[in-house]
């Protein structure tokens, strides 16, 4: 795990994430699993990218936080 989990909102809901790295180099992959409730349900989010990649991160990440409810 890289750091604590990071507290941000999606649509005004609590959500949080958290962030692994596996791999070293040109192989470093990196996980982000986004985890929110939703009245009695909790929803999760994975996303896995190649860490150099930083568009599909930005991608990735603008795809989850434009959910709507």
């Amino acid at each position: 795990q890289q750091g604590d989990a990071e507290p941000f909102t999606i649509n005004n809901v609590p959500a949080a994430r958290i962030t692994y790295v596996k791999g070293k180099g040109d192989n470093e992959m990196v996980r982000e699993i986004v985890a929110f409730r939703r009245g009695v349900r909790v929803y999760f989010f994975k996303t896995l990218h190649v860490k150099a990649d930083t568009r599909s991160r930005e991608a990735l990440r603008t795809a989850v936080e434009t959910i709507v409810w």
